[in-house]
């Protein structure tokens, strides 16, 4: 008899746990405002029921709240058919303002005021449209004549405070939100308007201390709005607008993180939250979110490209970036709203050398530097890249103009004098070596410590055949080497290889054994200073010592073939 009696309990028990239908899941969850959780729910309902009203509009405010507002439309012209009450109308014409269609949407609420002129509402969702569709005046005396029928409906307030916050009269705006939530503190959406009024008074308060009261309530009703509805998506949305237009962008991103979570195609959202990405340098999500955006978003598309190429140079993508940079220039290049600076020309052509396009950077630069004066350090560089391309003139040229900039910089003024250390080597390459003396000395006039510009002088003597000036200039710089203690080691064996080359073509063997023990004295190591002293050694026919430093260069390098057959022919 117990298990029959259990029997009957059990079956008797509501069976809500998984018998609800996909209407009563989305009405639970747009209960909770958890109108994600609620989105997918929306479409199966309809298809449960296509022919009820309540599944309809319930369905277009889901969408509607979902950033879908062209399919809410739909959803509500379909409830409209059905039933073309004043509640339904005045939903679509909600609808259909958000989608921008607000002629459509002034017929369709006044529609809803020929059924029922004396409701309020019908007069508030039509000042409403008129809100959004910036007719103000005709908002002002619609809320006017809905305040004579209703005047203590909080929605009338609420009415007021958005078509003062139209205006700009934001006391005004403040004062009919406060008047609203006195009548009915539970209006999140007026809450949020508040806590916006409050923000753009504080800021265009000129006095500091009133200035962080008036920023102090507008936190307090924010802070209120994400306790009651923490998933309230609009009030993230508008919060982080505030902050992004206080430059607090750090602030922003986080409020716009929120709402992407509770709307993940609110699409103006995310173009936000990728704008105060890319303004804090998380360059890496300000990609992926800009990519997304420029796919959805049409208007934004040119500009989201531009700040992608801008995100991966700072990221060192710089192929992609120069990919990008060219993109979004061609569409500068039409389209002068797209503000392509100078900045993104110069680095363009660094994004575009270092992935190897040597045209596109030389191009680029070249606008910046025939522009610009005062770009010294892209003078410099630039004038480097024509020097390695072999565009002498053109170097010679760009470095000329770097020093007569006279940029103040501590970097440019050491590049002023290492550009005239270049323009004496662009000269010798182009077979200048006259004016590569006069730039020369004019270098080392300011560098006098630089050896590898005294080898350059060296050079430019002996191919003028003036051999006495060219070892004299090897000679002062092997003296300028050993007199500065901060002399490099390499620098000093390149200036005693120059002399060793000059003593063995004049057979100047005396010389080149001095020479080559000074060498092997800087670095032991060094094979060609041992092959010079065998070979004068060998000059002066003195077998064993020329067998002797033959030796010591096998010993450093024992497959050298010079000293093998010199050996070989000497029978050591």
């Amino acid at each position: 008899m117990k298990w029959i009696i259990a029997f009957f309990a059990i079956t008797l028990i509501p069976n809500t746990g998984f018998a609800q239908s996909n209407f009563e899941k989305a009405k639970q969850f747009v209960a909770d405002h958890d109108y994600l959780n609620a989105y997918p729910y929306a479409l199966p309902a309809v298809k449960d029921s296509p022919k009820n009203i309540e599944v309809l509009l319930l369905a277009g405010d889901i969408y509607l709240e979902m950033e879908k507002a062209d399919s809410a439309v739909q959803f509500y012209l379909k409830a409209e058919d059905i039933d073309d009450k004043p509640i339904v109308l005045r939903k679509l014409g909600k609808g259909l303002a958000r989608t921008g269609k607000f002629t459509e949407a002034v017929k369709t609420v006044k529609k809803a005021i020929k059924k029922d002129e004396k409701d309020a509402y019908n007069l508030l969702a039509l000042a409403d449209v008129y809100i959004k569709a910036d007719s103000l005046k005709l908002a002002e005396m619609t809320i006017i004549s809905a305040k004579d029928i209703n005047k203590k409906i909080p929605d009338g307030f609420v009415a007021l405070g958005d078509l003062y916050y139209a205006q700009r009269i934001y006391e005004l705006a403040r004062m009919n939100y406060e008047e609203a939530l006195k009548l009915d503190e539970s209006l999140t959406d007026a809450r949020i308007k508040l806590a916006t009024a409050y923000y753009k008074l504080a800021n265009a308060e000129p006095d500091k201390d009133l200035s962080n009261e008036l920023f102090g309530r507008s936190l307090k009703e924010w802070n209120t709005v994400t306790k009651a509805d923490p998933k309230n998506a609009t009030a993230f949305y508008e919060q982080g607008k505030i902050f992004f237009l206080a430059d607090k962008y750090g602030e922003a991103a986080k409020s716009f993180y929120q709402y992407t979570l509770l709307r993940p195609e609110g699409w103006m959202g995310l173009w936000y939250l990728a704008q105060s990405s890319f303004k804090i340098g998380q360059y890496d999500s300000a990609v992926k979110q800009l990519d997304l955006v420029r796919t959805k978003i049409d208007s934004v598309k040119d500009q989201a490209t531009l700040m992608i190429a801008q995100s991966q140079f700072e990221l060192k993508k710089y192929k992609e970036s120069a990919e990008n940079y060219a993109i979004a220039k061609k569409v500068a290049d039409v389209n002068p709203k797209l503000k392509f600076e100078l900045v993104d020309i110069e680095r363009w052509g660094y994004a575009a050398i270092l992935s190897g396009d040597t045209a596109t950077a030389i191009q680029n630069f070249k606008i910046i530097t025939d522009g610009d004066n005062k770009k010294c350090n892209l003078m410099y560089r630039f004038g480097f890249l024509l020097r390695e391309r072999k565009q002498y003139t053109e170097a010679i040229a760009l470095f000329r103009k770097m020093i007569a900039a006279d940029c103040p910089d501590s970097i440019s003024k050491v590049n002023s004098i290492k550009a005239r250390l270049f323009i004496g080597m662009s000269f010798f390459s182009d077979n200048k070596p006259d004016s590569a003396i006069v730039a020369l000395k004019e270098y080392l006039s300011l560098d006098p410590n630089n050896l590898y510009g005294r080898i350059m002088l060296s050079n430019s003597y002996a191919s003028l055949k003036q051999t006495d000036s060219s070892k004299k200039t090897l000679l002062e710089a092997l003296e300028v080497g050993k007199a500065n203690p901060n002399t490099v080691k390499r620098d000093m064996e390149n200036v005693l290889a120059e002399l060793c080359r000059i003593y063995i073509d004049a057979k100047d063997y005396s010389n080149l054994m001095k020479i080559g023990k000074q060498w092997s004295e800087v670095n032991p190591e060094a094979v060609n200073a041992y092959l010079y002293m065998a070979v004068a050694a060998q000059g002066n026919s003195d077998k064993e010592g020329a067998c002797k430093y033959y030796r010591e260069v096998l010993k450093r390098d024992k497959d050298n073939k010079t000293a093998k057959q010199n050996m070989r022919a000497l029978g050591c």
